[in-house]
């Protein structure tokens, strides 16, 4: 994936723990609230919708593929401009962390984008890390890495 046209499909969700910590149970409220969170993430990202997008991430929110780093400013105006595109993804194996107001999802997915009129297509392994606020998950960043 890339941050710019953060998209993922329908989600296969599978539960995991950290060592020490406890998780909800399955289908918890706050698993559940980061699954939708990741789908109306994908659904955002496939419509090129930068408004949901900056809904669902914090203001510190910063993006990083294989390597390079992009502040939710550049996401945002990429989206807006046009220079990022999403057409389409399909996503699975995604997995739900949570440890008191933290939170990651890691995930799988193949994708049909681009970026500056580069094909970003492929098929990514990424992890968003998230915060609760006033109630609410954000995510603050997102690590993805092209597999092929």
């Amino acid at each position: 994936m890339i941050d710019d046209v953060r998209v993922a499909g329908g989600f296969a969700v599978a539960k995991g723990t950290f060592e020490g910590t406890s998780t909800p149970k399955a289908g918890g409220a706050d698993e559940q609230a980061l699954t939708q969170i990741e789908r109306d993430w994908a659904a955002a990202g496939a419509a090129n919708d930068a408004a949901g997008i900056d809904k669902l991430t914090a203001a510190e929110y910063v993006g990083n593929t294989d390597g390079l780093i992009t502040p939710k400013k550049q996401l945002l105006a990429n989206i807006k401009s046009g220079a990022s595109k999403a057409s389409s993804a399909e996503a699975g194996e995604m997995k739900v962390f949570v440890a008191g107001d933290t939170a990651s999802v890691h995930g799988l997915w193949a994708e049909k984008s681009s970026l500056n009129g580069k094909d970003t297509s492929g098929t990514y392994r990424y992890t968003d890390t998230f915060i609760k606020r006033d109630g609410c998950w954000q995510a603050v960043g997102t690590f993805t890495t092209k597999l092929r």
